[in-house]
């Protein structure tokens, strides 16, 4: 093994040569913030709808005998398929699917007209009027999440694999 003086000074540059390498040709790994705050909104809606499933198969005797427009139990089965949908679009924006950000404002746009159909149709009676906050809000969520998910920063992100 040679351990003259210099050899110490090559492997030291050798190693500084490699490692300037790397950084230059690392992924990115940093998420774009917009991209985290999406995460976080379909994460918020996912336990949510866990939560809606829980609640109204709890109280789905109560909801019966009250006489509720919609099967309770029906309701909890359709809020687990959406928990369902919401966790797997969480792993793949986590996991830098590319699909997952076109699928994003899709699925929320769906889940949008999913809610406002419920609510106009089956829980509201008809003589009240449409309300437009809650549409102009959902509207509004996807404008950002579809501005969000198609930033130059976020398609690097999703681009680098």
């Amino acid at each position: 093994m040679n351990l003259s003086p210099l050899a110490i000074p090559n492997a030291l540059s050798y190693n500084r040569l490699s490692m300037a390498d790397v950084q230059q040709n690392r992924r990115q790994t940093d998420r774009p913030l917009s991209v985290t705050l999406v995460i976080l909104g379909v994460f918020a809606l996912g336990l949510a709808n866990v939560w809606r499933a829980i609640a109204l198969f709890q109280q789905r005797i109560v909801l019966n005998e009250l006489g509720a427009t919609t099967d309770p139990v029906l309701r909890s089965y359709g809020a687990f398929l959406w928990a369902g949908i919401f966790i797997l679009l969480i792993i793949g924006l986590w996991r830098r699917w590319a699909p997952a950000r076109i699928m994003v404002p899709g699925v929320l746009l769906a889940y949008g007209f999913y809610q406002l159909v419920l609510t106009q149709l089956f829980i509201f009676p008809a003589e009240l009027p449409v309300a437009w906050a809650p549409i102009a809000l959902q509207g509004a969520i996807i404008v950002f999440t579809v501005w969000a998910l198609n930033r130059k920063a976020a398609q690097k992100y999703f681009m680098v694999s």
